[in-house]
């Protein structure tokens, strides 16, 4: 007898712990929920919650919700065959995309990526293996997930606005998406593959391939050369080796261009 209550011990442990981490959730979770009824009581706000207020873009009112979270970490331990729980972050998640979705939609691209750069990284709950990849364990660089996003409402923005004909919103639309590409991090002391250098390449790439699209299309429609250059010298310049460990800039791209649409 004495041998089988012996064996039952870490059953209950194991048990035990499951149940404080679950508490620990719970009470979390009742907490951050008192002070969200609290607060809309207190300041007669209009919405119940935070998916009501990023439902009509009031991201105010949304972040005021979030700091109700009593806490910005984890609301368990790590125990085999239970995930990590990061309400606080998956709301902050939620605010960020749906903040950085809206400003691509209006085409202020800097403040969409000034937002995202706020947010850094996210810890989100599927962190069973801590050997896995960073996207597998739940981690979300909002940098790079606003950089994809800012790259297909592009994309889809230009086909609108081309079958429109709308040039002067496709050139203002560009010019301020060159900023953001521009004020990406580079070292021109660091050759193409250090990674700041990588990142801004990939992204010079990208938005060089919008300009092209709407070179193409320029040029399909006839329009006017000076129209096509103003286009074209929008185009950012790509890194390259200048020497064994430097990086200089290069207008590949835009003496293609050039041979391409105005010649």
């Amino acid at each position: 007898m004495a041998k089988y209550f012996k064996n039952l011990i870490p059953f209950f442990l194991l048990l035990l712990s499951l149940t404080s981490c679950s508490s620990a959730y719970e009470k979390h979770m009742d907490e951050f929920n008192d002070c969200v009824k609290e607060k809309r009581d207190k300041k007669k706000y209009k919405y119940g919650n935070i998916q009501e207020a990023i439902n009509v873009y009031d991201f105010a009112i949304a972040r005021d919700y979030l700091a109700c979270h009593p806490s910005r970490t984890e609301t368990n331990s790590r125990i085999v065959g239970s995930d990590f729980k990061y309400p606080y972050q998956e709301d902050l998640r939620l605010i960020v995309e749906s903040e950085v979705a809206f400003y691509i939609a209006q085409g202020e691209f800097q403040k969409a990526e000034a937002t995202a750069k706020e947010a850094g990284t996210f810890q989100v709950t599927q962190a069973k293996n801590l050997n896995t990849k960073n996207e597998e364990r739940g981690e979300v660089d909002m940098v790079a997930h606003f950089q994809k996003l800012m790259f297909e409402a592009s994309k889809s923005r230009l086909d609108e606005l081309l079958s429109l004909k709308q040039f002067s919103t496709i050139y203002d639309l560009l010019s301020s998406q060159r900023v953001v590409v521009q004020s990406n991090k580079y070292r021109l002391d660091e050759p193409i593959d250090f990674i700041d250098n990588k990142n801004y390449n990939d992204q010079a790439r990208k938005y060089n391939s919008l300009v092209d699209k709407v070179l193409t299309k320029y040029k399909y429609l006839k329009v006017d050369k000076k129209e096509i250059r103003e286009v074209l010298d929008l185009s950012a310049p790509e890194l390259e080796f200048a020497s064994y460990s430097n990086s200089s800039f290069a207008d590949k791209f835009k003496k293609e261009a050039i041979k391409k649409y105005l010649k």
